[in-house]
């Protein structure tokens, strides 16, 4: 991913919990990706990012403003990247808690798009009659959420056949 990321980052061993410390304008502050299963779908891992408070508890909704926004979203890839790894067959859905958010994370993937395809496929979701429609992610197009699903060896030997 073209952002520089956390290094220090403790994971779970069920490897859907990743910890690490924000370093910015507002001191430290302990950051959580979590990854848990959508709804009531265990093929789709919800993506989510929260601040720890002081008294153990994780805020997911409020920006922490800390000025790492960057660093944070090159660990979020990270923590993507890591968490497809060990469960490959997952898809992973990211969508903000706010219209704001969510344009943020389409940023984010328009400028490292390059590099996040090279391991997932992207889908962009847009929200029609309160049901998602899941189309091809395309670059200048607004979508209301995310889905990544990570190539799998089979898609890399059709598109190889599809090229040859």
């Amino acid at each position: 991913m073209n952002y520089d990321k956390y290094a220090d980052i403790s994971i779970s061993p069920d490897r859907l919990d990743y910890l690490f410390l924000s370093n910015g304008t507002k001191g430290n502050l302990n950051k959580l990706i979590h990854f848990h299963p959508f709804s009531n779908n265990d093929q789709i891992y919800n993506l989510s990012l929260g601040t720890i408070k002081e008294n153990g508890n994780v805020d997911f909704i409020t920006l922490s403003k800390n000025g790492d926004r960057n660093k944070i979203l090159g660990t979020i890839g990270s923590a993507a990247h890591a968490f497809s790894e060990n469960y490959p067959e997952k898809k992973i859905f990211l969508k903000g808690d706010t219209a704001v958010k969510t344009r943020l994370y389409q940023m984010a993937i328009n400028h490292a798009y390059n590099d996040i395809s090279e391991t997932f496929v992207i889908s962009g979701l847009q929200m029609v009659n309160k049901k998602y429609i899941v189309y091809p992610f395309l670059q200048g197009t607004n979508y209301d959420a995310f889905l990544f699903e990570r190539k799998s060896k089979k898609n890399w030997v059709k598109k190889l056949e599809v090229e040859n």
